[in-house]
């Protein structure tokens, strides 16, 4: 698929001075580049709505989900996140469990988190998880390695389901 066009660019020479073969060569680089600098901003806009369109899809699921970098530091977190925990999406993002949590459950997450990452295999675990409202829910958390492309541990996602607060939802 073809981008839509931007318009025209120009170059003119003036009357008494043609271009030289290298005023040619050098426009036809600098139209080069100015065509890969439109292809790049392009994509990043498709990169942009692409990660809205994710945040879009895990923030309407049931179940926290989350994602924290190989420091522990939380990358992406959806609403379920910030409904049970009762932090804003900005508030949390590149904060790690240490900075938000009771020391027994950022340890908890920590211990989860590295067991993860050794092993490189998903765990499952059920853990009482106290609520933003002050209750506190038995909460089945999936924790799973995030591989990059050449399949080495790039980070941890977890995703937790509260049976409780699913039955609360959808009543």
């Amino acid at each position: 698929r073809r981008p839509p066009d931007l318009g025209v660019v120009a170059v003119q020479s003036v009357p008494d001075r043609p271009f030289t073969q290298q005023d040619r060569e050098i426009g036809q680089i600098l139209v080069s580049f100015a065509s890969e600098a439109i292809r790049l901003v392009q994509a990043l806009e498709g990169l942009i709505s692409g990660k809205e369109r994710l945040q879009k899809i895990i923030d309407n699921s049931p179940s926290l989900i989350c994602l924290k970098d190989l420091k522990g530091h939380y990358v992406i977190v959806n609403k379920r996140f910030e409904e049970w925990h009762g932090y804003a999406r900005d508030a949390v993002v590149g904060k790690t469990s240490h900075d938000l949590f009771q020391e027994d459950i950022a340890a908890l997450h920590t211990a989860q988190d590295k067991q993860v990452l050794s092993s490189v295999r998903v765990v499952d675990q059920e853990i009482q998880i106290p609520f933003a409202d002050g209750t506190s829910h038995a909460v089945k958390m999936t924790k799973f390695p995030v591989l990059d492309v050449n399949g080495q541990p790039m980070g941890v996602g977890a995703i937790g389901r509260s049976e409780e607060h699913t039955s609360e939802l959808q009543s």
